[in-house]
């Protein structure tokens, strides 16, 4: 009766005061879009950042070095993908967001690419030296890190716009007859038209007024809050929540990735950023720190293997080889997780330690911070590896494998043990 009242009462405390959250979070339109939208250019940081590393491997100079033509050809498909991600960013976001809106997808992604490159790279005139006439450059300041939260912004307003100019019927109506594609060309119109008045209007302003490019303006609103982000007890916050959401049942990742993706997205292209400039990355919380160094799943599914309950063992079996390509879902229904007090504590407790001593460890210079995102399907040490290009994140990885064993063995003892009564209760039934 204890243990049943205890489970009840824990689950009562959390569909009490985190259910209601994770529902407006989940079902909230604009974070549903930036998730979304961050998530399709993961490609571009695997990519790029396997460019990155071979470009600038990490030996001395001394040892081995790329010429800078060649060094400069491995990386352009860096330059191209992971060191201009805003502008896809923002395209992709803007897209997800009409989706929702079921308004016309493509239209709207690239109503949205024109403003943000009309904000943050405006073409402009150089002369090269010994030419005779100047060319147009696009400048590339903000379609980096710099511009993706600018980005955003422009996304989810360029988006609004149009949603307002459909539901109030303000479009450029054509003749019955005339193809859909051609008709659909002209309902852009008005929305480019009023999008550009807008938000080159804002530029203008503040440029007239303040000698600054929007950009900048949200870059300086942002730099306390970014700052703060990048500190132990938001990103033990961060963690905890997710792993809060996942003991409900609700996919903590997808639920928090709306809110905290974007800043270790922008993070980690920063780090890449100063590592393809010759210097030190200056980021810790990346979506590799949260990834890497939390280390949940494979001492649980060890441990199950190795428990006595018939049902732990069978999770464990199945639930081994997943959890070595970083994947949890079997642990956290099998066992479950999900709305079990006694595990919920180790669930908790071991990434709140982990991450704790991993921030220390990279904060101090121990270990090398993230640069590129390897695939999150590749096994921990090797992920640890490719992320930071340092030897040591295998270290420090397999001594945070060794504390997370420490800290669920007697809680796996203790639900062993409860499970194997009940299991042993239960044949004693069927035999009677």
């Amino acid at each position: 009766m204890n243990g049943q009242s205890l489970m009840e009462k824990f689950s009562g405390f959390l569909e009490k005061y985190l259910m209601p959250i994770g529902d407006k979070i989940s079902g909230q339109k604009h974070l549903k879009a930036v998730r979304d939208g961050m998530m399709a250019i993961v490609p571009l940081t695997i990519i790029g950042g396997l460019f990155l590393v071979i470009a600038a491997p990490p030996v001395s100079a001394d040892v081995f070095a790329w010429s800078p033509k060649v060094q400069g050809m491995l990386l352009l498909p860096y330059t191209m993908t992971m060191a201009i991600m805003s502008i896809f960013a923002t395209m992709a976001i803007a897209y997800s967001l009409a989706e929702q809106y079921n308004l016309n997808k493509l239209n709207s992604s690239i109503i949205t690419g024109i403003v943000f490159l009309l904000l943050c790279a405006p073409a402009q005139t150089i002369i090269p030296t010994g030419a005779e006439k100047g060319m147009s450059v696009l400048a590339a300041t903000y379609l980096d890190a710099k511009g993706l939260f600018t980005g955003i912004i422009i996304a989810i307003g360029v988006v609004e716009i149009i949603k307002f100019l459909k539901v109030k019927k303000i479009t450029i109506k054509m003749p019955d007859g005339v193809p859909p594609a051609v008709s659909a060309s002209f309902d852009s119109i008005i929305p480019l038209a009023v999008s550009i008045i807008v938000f080159y209007g804002i530029s203008v302003i503040l440029q007239a007024n303040f000698g600054l490019s929007v950009p900048q303006v949200i870059n300086k609103l942002l730099t306390p809050a970014l700052n703060a982000s990048d500190s132990l007890p938001f990103i033990l916050f961060a963690i905890l929540m997710m792993k809060l959401f996942w003991l409900l049942g609700i996919h903590g990742a997808s639920i928090m990735s709306g809110l905290v993706t974007p800043i270790m997205t922008a993070n980690l292209m920063t780090n890449a950023a100063l590592s393809a400039g010759g210097e030190s990355p200056v980021k810790i919380f990346t979506s590799v720190f949260m990834s890497c160094y939390a280390i949940n799943n494979i001492a649980p599914a060890v441990l199950s293997m190795r428990s006595k309950s018939a049902h732990l063992k069978a999770i464990g079996k199945v639930a081994i080889l997943p959890a070595i390509f970083n994947i949890g879902e079997p642990l956290v229904f099998g066992l479950p997780y999900v709305l079990n007090p006694i595990l919920a504590i180790p669930f908790l407790l071991t990434p709140v330690i982990n991450i704790s001593l991993a921030y220390f460890a990279v904060s101090t210079g121990l270990v090398g911070k993230a640069i590129i995102e390897p695939p999150f399907t590749t096994p921990g040490p090797l992920y640890a590896f490719l992320a930071t290009v340092d030897y040591k994140a295998i270290i420090l990885w397999l001594v945070l494998l060794t504390i997370s064993f420490i800290t669920f063995y007697p809680f796996f003892k203790i639900y062993d043990k409860e499970l194997l009564k009940k299991e042993q209760e239960e044949a004693a039934t069927l035999e009677a």
